[in-house]
């Protein structure tokens, strides 16, 4: 296998890709792009100093690859830009495919089924859906090969904003069944199935630039995921929010936030409060009735999701007890 670079190698998705690579021994060298050349990087991977936001170190970092696993994210500079930067340039440089791996986010709130023809958000608008959303059209635009996989909730062993974060929320007894609020679909996929479609992508037949869902094979409720979550860290089912303390935490919640931010030192105090107040986004998420068909997936790279959630579960509160989270 052709030499590999990998952006984002040492977050949740890089370092899982990263991880599965090495193991596998293809003989590719692997690369991990890195602002910081001293940051750990899984074993066997060579770190290359590069930085999204500097178009003009792309080249060296580039040179002699053949495929790049793009998985980098941060702020609109990294995820829009500095993504269209890098495609551009991976163009220039020769590099044959890129892996880039975005989100059903760029969906917005779209429902029922939802395949990879749905209309994409406006790449133009604030927040992450939309920065992936710009990172896409530049993907198309760049004249180079770009396999977009879209997964859906990432969650397993590491996952700050599935696992960990929902972990805290469990533990303090304030966060729950959210009732009708809650009862939104959460099609979760596993971090190593993610992983196994992203280094599928670098050889399946591919033409052009082609986008495919990613899902893994359970699909539960919000207040199914809150309660299984919770049994798998030994804790009691997660207590009934009713509508009017949701409504009430979440409008607080923001108020909170903006206070957090103007008066620094009151940010510890108030942690646990912004904690359990779910955002309007997340209420929005939480309700939202969506499937993502993966049928794009396993006809064009082969793959099928293997982790069921109770395989996911176990993985995700092991990882929790070795954290001290559970």
């Amino acid at each position: 296998m052709p030499d590999l670079l990998i952006t984002g190698a040492s977050g949740f998705v890089g370092s899982a890709i990263a991880r599965r690579l090495t193991r596998a021994g293809t003989g590719a060298r692997i690369f991990g792009a890195t602002r910081d050349a001293g940051r750990a990087l899984a074993a066997g991977v060579v770190p290359r100093v590069m930085d999204l936001r500097d178009p003009a170190g792309l080249p060296a970092a580039l040179r002699g690859i053949d495929t790049v696993l793009h998985c980098a994210v941060g702020d609109r500079a990294t995820t829009a830009d500095g993504s269209g930067a890098l495609f551009a340039a991976a163009a220039r440089a020769g590099v044959r495919r890129v892996v880039h791996l975005s989100s059903i986010s760029v969906y917005g709130d779209a429902t029922g089924r939802v395949d990879e023809d749905r209309p994409l958000l406006s790449g133009s608008g604030r927040g992450y859906p939309h920065w992936k959303a710009a990172a896409e059209a530049h993907a198309r635009a760049a004249g180079i090969e770009v396999a977009i996989l879209r997964p859906t909730i990432i969650y397993g062993a590491g996952s700050e904003l599935w696992v960990g974060k929902m972990a805290r929320r469990l533990a303090t007894g304030a966060w729950g069944g959210f009732g009708a609020a809650g009862e939104g679909l959460c099609n979760l996929v596993h971090v190593d199935d993610v992983a196994e479609a992203a280094i599928a992508a670098i050889a399946a037949p591919l033409e052009g630039t082609e986008a495919m869902n990613i899902s893994g094979p359970d699909i539960v409720t919000w207040n199914g995921w809150f309660r299984q979550l919770a049994a798998a860290m030994g804790r009691p089912a997660p207590p009934e929010i009713s509508p009017a303390t949701l409504w009430w935490r979440s409008l607080s919640g923001l108020l909170l936030k903006v206070l957090a931010r103007l008066a620094p030192p009151l940010r510890a105090p108030l942690a646990q409060r912004i904690l359990i107040s779910p955002g309007p986004g997340e209420l929005a998420l939480f309700a939202r009735r969506a499937i993502y068909p993966t049928d794009r997936a396993r006809a064009r790279l082969g793959w099928a999701p293997r982790i069921g959630l109770a395989e996911g579960l176990r993985d995700s509160a092991d990882w929790l007890r070795r954290s001290g989270l559970a």
